[in-house]
């Protein structure tokens, strides 16, 4: 119900549904944090069992964006899996991202939004409690998948 009111009420043109895999991949303030620590960062190991757990991945149009593109972790991505990194104003990422029919998350509300925006077919997200706590379980839709990087 809330999906609905907020595609209603926020999203006047969402951009058509579309066959093809997108990946947010949060590390900005995770990996440079105070702490010098960067485990709250979701590990590589969830996001290759994500794409190796879509049927025939290669198939489709794979994209994956991030606060930081020049990451070895993105480059890994898209070097091992063949994705094409997307990169604008975040705004229109949501927008882009939100279209795609397999979507693979981060934490954080920045993946929230283009899990919850557009086209719902296969949402992945972390297993919540395998992080430190740095926010509430919002990823509480039982229509997406939670993986596990183990």
């Amino acid at each position: 119900a809330i999906q609905e009111f907020i595609k209603e009420f926020l999203v006047d043109d969402m951009p058509k549904e579309s066959e093809g895999i997108i990946i947010h991949y949060r590390l900005g303030d995770l990996v440079h944090n105070e702490q010098g620590s960067d485990d709250r960062v979701v590990k590589m190991e969830y996001f290759e069992r994500a794409i190796e757990s879509i049927p025939n991945y290669k198939q489709y149009k794979r994209y994956i964006t991030s606060d930081s593109p020049n990451d070895d972790r993105i480059k890994h991505i898209v070097d091992k899996y063949g994705f094409e990194k997307y990169h604008a104003h975040p705004a229109a990422t949501i927008k882009f991202a939100s279209q795609f029919s397999h979507k693979i998350l981060s934490l954080g509300t920045f993946s929230w939004w283009i899990g919850i925006l557009g086209n719902q077919s296969n949402v992945i997200h972390p297993v919540v409690q395998e992080y430190p706590i740095w926010h509430g379980d919002i990823f509480v839709f039982d229509h997406w998948n939670s993986l596990s990087f183990k």
